[in-house]
């Protein structure tokens, strides 16, 4: 049986461009109360900064492990 609320594994961890992120962290950015929160948003969401591939056409880090 199909599950219609399943999300596709692949489409959630696969890379999202510099952009897409910085407008995700600035979304946020201007939901959150104080910057603790923000920390813990972007923590939650896999959007810190520390984890954006590099300006060189780096990876950067999966937002999810991919299964074997």
């Amino acid at each position: 049986m199909n599950d219609p609320y399943a999300i596709d594994v692949l489409a959630v961890s696969a890379p999202s461009g510099l952009a897409e992120r910085r407008a995700a962290r600035r979304t946020a950015a201007a939901h959150a109360a104080d910057s603790e929160e923000l920390e813990v948003l972007l923590d939650m969401l896999g959007l810190h900064p520390d984890h954006d591939p590099a300006t060189t056409g780096g990876g950067g880090a999966p937002l999810r492990p991919r299964r074997p």
